[in-house]
Formats: C-alpha cells, sequence, structure tokens
C-alpha cells in the first residue's frame, strides 16, 4: 500500500491548514489471500517468465564496470566513501564540493 500525507485548505472562506492522509491498503482494497512479496517471482521462475531477472551477460557487464572500483578501494589507492546518518541531506564533504564550485545546493525539504 501506500499513504501520503498532505497539508489541506481547509473549506471554507478561511485560510486554514489541515494535515489529511491519502491511503492505499491493498488488505483493505483486495479481500482475500494476497500474495507474499516473493510468491510472484517464484511463480515467474517456474513458469519460465525471465522479464525480471537479470541476464548472464548483465550480470557479467555490472561486475565489469564495478570490479575496478572494488579493487581500487580495497587497495586503499582511493579516498574512503563518505558516510553520513539516515535522515539527513549528505556527508559534509559534498557542501564542500559544490561550495567550491560557486554552486549550492537547492533544498527542495527544508524541514529535514
Amino acid at each position: 500500500g501506500i499513504q501520503l500525507h498532505f497539508h489541506t485548505k481547509v473549506p471554507g472562506g478561511g485560510m486554514k491548514l489541515r494535515l489529511t492522509d491519502l491511503e492505499f491498503s491493498y488488505s483493505r482494497e483486495f479481500k482475500g489471500r494476497l500474495p507474499e512479496a516473493y510468491e510472484p517471482l517464484l511463480l515467474d521462475v517456474m513458469s519460465g517468465e525471465a522479464s525480471l531477472f537479470a541476464r548472464s551477460d548483465e550480470v557479467e557487464k555490472s561486475w565489469e564496470i564495478i570490479d575496478p572500483f572494488v579493487r581500487a578501494w580495497s587497495s586503499g589507492s582511493m579516498a574512503p566513501i563518505d558516510r553520513y546518518e539516515l535522515g539527513n541531506w549528505g556527508p559534509a564533504s559534498s557542501d564542500a564540493w559544490i561550495n567550491a564550485q560557486g554552486r549550492s545546493w537547492f533544498d527542495i525539504c527544508p524541514v529535514l
């Protein structure tokens, strides 16, 4: 399912806002047994439907692209990846990087 929260204008002449929900729930909308998360994928595998799965050549090409990075980080020849806490906009180094270019991030959600 999905749930979205909106600030909506309360009907009438005033300008009052209220937090409201737009909500969709599979279990309420579709009665009966719902498949578990991987059931549809397992059914696809058993029936030979491969469109949701990576082919071997795709997997090989992916590793061909990624392996040089893995080797470089493992050898210590690359700077470590800056980590940051969940729920913020990124490491301080990203601000320093963009500020050095005379630019700044556009904060689309100043609440966070």
